[in-house]
């Protein structure tokens, strides 16, 4: 996942705390999970499978 603008909070697989990241800043995600996501202000990302 890229954060292309603004900002989010993910709650990423296994994690206890939600981690935030900013515009400019990626995280990946193994296959075959799944995470959470929230957002305080507009935000533009990417999130592309392989």
């Amino acid at each position: 996942m890229h954060v292309m603008e603004g900002e989010l909070e993910a709650l990423l697989p296994e994690a206890i705390e939600w981690q935030s990241f900013k515009a400019g800043s990626k995280f990946e995600v193994p296959a075959n999970s799944s995470f959470k996501v929230k957002m305080t202000v507009q935000t533009a990302y990417l999130c592309q499978y392989r």
